[in-house]
């Protein structure tokens, strides 16, 4: 939401006044897609040492790293320093291990009865930060509201709260596992454990749908917010409002699903519909020539959005059993990172020859990993 405004405005100064929007869009691109390049070299990596040493210090560790990643890019943006500002991103995609560890902890304590609910309440919990932090990280950025405020403080606002967050972990975070095995694991222990993990092919299939998801999501996600710049002339205070409403309804899908749909439904039977009512709301997105459009097209892609990763996350979670957890979602998170580096990277350049591109791009994305998993998780 920030970067957006940041990198294609001319007003800031992060790049030459006489760039184009082609070189700006790439830019853009590359800045949001360093953050997952970061954290392909890591997630697996905390995930595994969360299940050799436990996730209360691992965790510790990441939220750490993020605050400082955090105040990095609050001096990057003071100082209009393009590359401080591309140092921030990868520390935070460095030590962006948080939810992995997080959803093995809700794998530690849950059963096969309640995983799919403790697994919602995951999203729904990042939902409520999302309605918060959308339209609060706008405000934040709004010198029309206080004169102070400028586009740094939102980062400087969330350094504190990882710190405080920190504090919280270290006092009141039990530990949910210890290790059975011993500390002094070598490297090859680690590929031994993915390859029995890429072995197992329901446990294949459902990881090679969730990537192929967030792939098509990220491209969403990331971009949207280019688009309304580009078609609308929106500011970081407007795209904010908007995506607040949008994540009203992400964490809307969240609750109802830990409320109603987990009672019903198993993930394995419920992955392919959500994606496939998904990837119909992505694209569209691309329709409305009244931005106000958008509020009813969120309220499909915020509901579905949700249901669609947290089907994925929970049936990970039951197919990796109990000593697992920390590989199996390790993997899903440098999977994920994977996404999160090659989207905004060809969105960019997708988006430098149409700002709709990125759109169908997604769209198709999400689709097709519901084809697949309709497709091959029954063979499985």
């Amino acid at each position: 939401m920030l970067f957006a405004p940041l990198i294609l405005n001319s007003q800031f100064d992060f790049l030459p006044q006489t760039a184009s929007l082609e070189s700006r869009t790439i830019v853009l691109g590359l800045l949001l897609g360093c953050y997952g390049f970061a954290q392909f070299f890591s997630a697996t990596w905390l995930g595994t040492l969360s299940d050799r040493y436990g996730r209360r210090f691992v965790l510790m560790v990441s939220v750490a790293g993020s605050f400082l990643s955090y105040v990095f890019a609050g001096f990057a943006v003071g100082f209009h320093s393009l590359t401080l500002l591309f140092l921030s991103r990868l520390l935070g995609g460095l030590f962006a291990g948080n939810q992995t560890i997080v959803s093995a902890a809700v794998g530690d304590v849950s059963d096969n009865k309640h995983r799919a609910r403790n697994m919602s309440r995951i999203s729904t919990v990042g939902g409520l930060a999302w309605i918060i932090g959308s339209p609060l990280g706008g405000k934040l950025s709004d010198n029309q509201l206080i004169s102070w405020f400028n586009y740094s403080t939102p980062f400087w606002f969330l350094a504190l709260l990882f710190f405080i967050n920190l504090i919280c972990i270290f006092i009141g975070f039990k530990e949910t596992y210890k290790p059975q095995k011993p500390k002094n694991r070598s490297v090859f222990g680690d590929i031994k454990e993915l390859k029995w993990v890429m072995k197992q092919h329901p446990l294949k299939t459902t990881l090679i749908t969730t990537f192929v998801f967030q792939l098509g999501w990220f491209f969403f996600l990331l971009f949207y917010p280019a688009y309304m710049v580009e078609r609308f002339g929106m500011n970081a205070s407007e795209i904010g409002d908007y995506s607040g409403f949008f994540a009203i309804c992400y964490f809307a899908g969240s609750y109802l699903y830990g409320r109603f749909w987990a009672k019903h439904f198993n993930p394995e039977n419920s992955i392919f519909t959500s994606s496939l009512i998904l990837g119909l709301a992505v694209i569209s997105f691309i329709i409305p020539a009244n931005p106000n459009w958008f509020y009813l097209i969120m309220i499909f892609c915020g509901i579905f959005g949700a249901t669609s990763f947290i089907n994925c996350v929970a049936l990970l979670s039951k197919l990796a059993g109990k000593e697992k957890q920390g590989a199996v979602f390790g993997i899903q998170g440098s999977l994920q990172s994977i996404g999160f580096f090659i989207s905004p990277f060809l969105a960019g350049l997708f988006a430098a020859t149409h700002p709709l591109v990125p759109m169908v791009i997604g769209c198709l994305l999400i689709l097709a990993s519901a084809l697949y998993f309709r497709l091959k998780y029954r063979f499985s």
